[in-house]
């Protein structure tokens, strides 16, 4: 709550959701609500992660909503650099920053971080999630989204699949509806792991991982009854992967790779002409890049 206040941009609406807390949680809410109108308390009995984005986002009112887990902590110019992103990068309907992971005195990389140092603007990642299985995204805490994107996943029924893991909701509901992804590299949120975690840390076995599969297909058929669509079927993958890949302003040579593996692979007509094709477009891209006037 503290690292919301104290932001150098001030924010328009503070939700506090208590998922049944059984401790003082909810008289520490009220006694910051007093000082500060802008704070909403939505208490409520414990129903999950994803029965408190629900809760939250039907009492919320604004364009771009910001999720931040009870033990995270924002930097301080954290809002202030959102702005800018979702100012200059109009497109962009989810951010998801660089975190610093705490686990008790120490200070660890984060597994799931981006290898990168630079901003990077996703595009559409559709292919990239549901072929080749990436995780693009972080925690709950690093997620900010465009209420136009969230309202087409929020609310959803499926809180009893989403206890946990309801940050898989919003990157998984993202890529589906063709939200264009934006990863921010400096680091803005401090990420606390403990004990107490239900999902960091822990060894997930097959039966845990079959389950999770199954949730997130019936999730992209609950957000989207029509995924994937006949048409997408009917045209073919290739020309999906190659407009998908046209959607990366900057695209590297990893990129170009990435793709063109999978119209190879998964590409069920006209591979080679949209394999050429795609080479054409990233030298046409790279070439406007290294163009100095």
């Amino acid at each position: 709550m503290q690292s919301v206040v104290a932001q150098t941009a001030r924010v328009d609406e503070i939700i506090v959701v208590d998922d049944g807390s059984s401790d003082n949680s909810l008289e520490v809410l009220k006694s910051w609500a007093d000082r500060d109108s802008r704070i909403q308390i939505i208490a409520k009995k414990n129903g999950g992660q994803l029965s408190c984005f629900n809760a939250g986002f039907e009492r919320c009112s604004g364009d771009i909503i910001c999720f931040l887990d009870a033990d995270d902590e924002y930097y301080l110019g954290y809002i202030t650099r959102l702005q800018e992103v979702y100012r200059c990068h109009s497109q962009v309907d989810l951010t998801f920053c660089r975190c610093e992971l705490v686990d008790g005195e120490n200070v660890r990389h984060p597994p799931w971080e981006l290898n990168s140092t630079s901003d990077i603007d996703f595009g559409l990642t559709f292919c990239r999630t549901f072929f080749l299985r990436e995780w693009l995204g972080g925690p709950t805490s690093a997620i900010s989204m465009r209420r136009a994107l969230l309202a087409r996943i929020l609310p959803c029924a499926l809180e009893n699949e989403w206890l946990i893991r309801a940050d898989d909701v919003l990157l998984y509901g993202a890529a589906a509806l063709l939200g264009r992804k934006f990863y921010l590299a400096e680091k803005c949120v401090r990420h606390h792991v403990h004990g107490q975690n239900q999902w960091y840390g822990s060894k997930e076995n097959l039966v845990e991982k079959i389950k999770h599969d199954l949730a997130v297909v019936k999730l992209l058929h609950h957000i989207n009854p029509g995924f994937p669509s006949v048409r997408e079927y009917a045209r073919g993958f290739s020309e999906l992967f190659f407009q998908e890949f046209s959607t990366i302003p900057h695209p590297s040579l990893n990129d170009y790779k990435l793709y063109r593996r999978m119209i190879c692979k998964y590409g069920r007509r006209r591979r080679l002409k949209f394999g050429l094709k795609l080479w054409k477009q990233w030298r046409k891209i790279r070439r406007k890049q290294h163009y100095v006037p």
